[in-house]
C-alpha cells in the first residue's frame, strides 16, 4: 500500500520537485514512520528539497530584487561556477507542527563535475544515501539495506536519485546544489522566485529572504570576504526545516574512491526502492475496522466513531487553516451530504484551541461539526501521519480508502470510490 505522489500539483517550486515530495495535492504534508514508504527515505527526501530551493531548468526575473540581494547572489554564484570540485558537512533539521515531530541528520556532500557526486548519511533520523560516479547514479536506504541503480545523467542538473520514484522528479535532483553547479547559477537560483530582499545581518552572517509560490524560504552567507552560504531556513504550512553548511572546500582533489558505492553485507540491489503505489491506499489502516474512539466536538457534542457503522462514511482528519485542509472538509462533507452517507471531521492539531477552529470553520462556511483531539487519541489510533487524511469507511465500520492530501480530482476519486462501495450506478 502507497501514497499518491502524483496528485500533487499545487505547491511549486519552478518545476514541483518540492511540492511532490512533501504536499500531496495542496499540499498535504505527509511524514510516514514505516509501511507504504519507508520514513528513511521520505525523511531524507526533505533534506534533498531544501538542496532543491530555488533551482529549474528556466529563469524569469523575478518581480523584485534589491541590490544588496543581487550583489550577494552574483558574488555566490561567482564562485560557484568557477569551482570544479567542492565537498560540504549537512546538518538537516526538521520540525513538523501536527503531528509534532522533530527530526535531524548529518550528511557529507561531495560534487565533481560534470556529474559525480555523493550525499552519504553519517547519523539522525534519516537513512538514505545517493551516489553516482560519473556511469552509475545509486540510491540507498540502510533500512531495510536495499539499492536501486540507474544510469547517471550527463551533467549534475539532470540527477536523479531513482528513475522508479512514484514522485516522478520529486527527489529527482539536488537542484539547490545542481543550480550551483549549473552553467548559469545565478538565473538557476533565482528561478521560480518573485521576490528576493536583503533583511540585514544576523550576527555574522547575511540574509536574503526569497518568495516563492506557496512557500518563504532565507539563504544566509557569511559576511566577511567571500559570500559563503551557511544556512537555508524553509517556512512551509505546518513545517519549518532548517539546512545548514560547515566546511565548505571549494576544488579540492576528490579521488574515484569518494563516488565509488559498496553495497554493504547483506544489502539487496532491487528495481526501485519504492513500492508500488495503490490509489487510495495511503494509511496501512486499508482494510481494517475503524478504531473504537470517542471525542468531543467543538459545539460541545459527542463524535463515537462507532456510531458511523451502519451507514458508510467519509472522516476527514486535518489541522491548521491552509486551503489544503479546507478543501478537504468542504469536499468531503458536500459529497457526502449528496451520496446520502455519515460525514465527520477530527482537528488533530494537539494545540487547537476550540474558539479558533470555531473560527476557522465560520470564516470559510463550512457548516460541519469537528472533534478536537488534544491528547492525541485520533492522531495515534488512526495512525495520522499527515493532514489531510480522508477516510471512506464501509457500512460495516470497515476502512475501505484512505487518501492524504487533496488535489483537483480529489471528489471525482473519492465519489467514484464511494459509489463503488455503495454499489451505486453514481449520482
Amino acid at each position: 500500500m502507497r501514497r499518491r505522489d502524483r496528485h500533487a500539483p499545487a505547491w511549486r517550486v519552478h518545476s514541483q520537485k518540492v511540492h511532490a515530495t512533501l504536499e500531496r495535492g495542496g499540499p498535504g504534508l505527509t511524514f510516514r514512520r514505516c509501511g507504504r514508504i519507508q520514513a528513511e527515505m521520505f525523511y531524507a527526501r526533505l533534506m534533498v528539497v531544501l538542496l532543491a530551493l530555488g533551482a529549474g531548468s528556466g529563469f524569469a526575473a523575478p518581480a523584485r530584487i534589491d541590490a544588496a540581494s543581487d550583489q550577494i547572489l552574483r558574488k555566490v554564484a561567482a564562485d560557484f561556477q568557477a569551482a570544479q570540485t567542492a565537498e560540504v558537512d549537512l546538518h538537516l533539521a526538521v520540525k513538523v507542527q501536527a503531528p509534532a515531530q522533530n527530526l535531524s541528520a548529518d550528511y557529507a556532500l561531495s560534487i565533481a563535475r560534470p556529474n559525480k557526486f555523493a550525499l552519504i548519511r553519517k547519523q539522525g533520523d534519516l537513512a538514505a544515501s545517493t551516489i553516482s560516479d560519473g556511469t552509475n547514479a545509486v540510491t540507498f536506504l540502510t533500512k531495510p539495506n536495499v539499492y536501486s541503480v540507474q544510469a547517471a545523467p550527463k551533467d549534475i542538473t539532470g540527477i536523479e536519485t531513482d528513475v522508479n520514484s512514484p514522485s516522478g522528479d520529486s527527489m529527482g535532483s539536488m537542484a539547490f546544489v545542481a543550480a550551483l553547479f549549473s552553467a548559469h547559477p545565478y538565473e538557476a537560483l533565482l528561478a521560480g522566485v518573485t521576490d528576493a530582499s536583503f533583511a540585514g545581518a544576523e550576527k555574522d552572517l547575511q540574509r536574503v529572504n526569497f518568495k516563492q509560490e506557496g512557500l518563504t524560504w532565507s539563504l544566509f552567507v557569511s559576511g566577511a570576504g567571500k559570500p559563503i552560504i551557511r544556512r537555508i531556513e524553509v517556512e512551509i504550512p505546518q513545517m519549518a526545516m532548517t539546512l545548514e553548511f560547515s566546511n565548505w572546500k571549494m576544488n579540492p582533489n576528490l579521488g574515484a574512491e569518494r563516488f565509488k558505492f559498496v553495497p554493504p553485507a547483506g544489502a539487496r540491489k532491487v528495481p526501485s526502492v519504492y513500492e508500488k503505489e495503490v490509489e487510495g491506499e495511503d494509511s496501512d489502516l486499508v482494510g481494517e475496522p475503524l478504531p473504537a474512539l470517542k471525542l468531543m466536538n467543538v459545539d460541545g457534542s459527542i463524535l463515537d466513531l462507532s456510531a458511523l457503522k451502519g451507514k458508510g462514511a467519509i472522516l476527514v482528519c486535518w489541522a491548521g487553516e491552509a486551503d489544503h485542509s479546507i478543501f478537504a472538509l468542504r469536499s468531503g462533507s458536500e459529497l457526502a451530504a449528496r451520496k446520502g452517507v455519515a460525514f465527520a471531521a477530527i482537528n488533530v492539531d494537539m494545540d487547537a484551541d476550540k474558539t479558533k477552529v470555531q473560527s476557522i470553520l465560520a470564516k470559510n462556511k463550512l457548516p460541519i461539526k469537528t472533534a478536537l483531539d488534544p491528547m492525541g487519541l485520533a492522531t495515534e489510533k488512526l495512525e495520522i501521519e499527515g493532514v489531510p487524511m480522508t477516510f471512506l469507511i464501509d457500512k460495516s465500520g470497515v476502512i475501505q480508502k484512505a487518501w492524504l492530501g487533496f488535489h483537483e480530482t480529489f471528489t471525482a476519486v473519492v465519489g467514484k470510490q464511494l459509489d463503488l462501495m455503495l454499489g451505486n450506478s453514481g449520482r
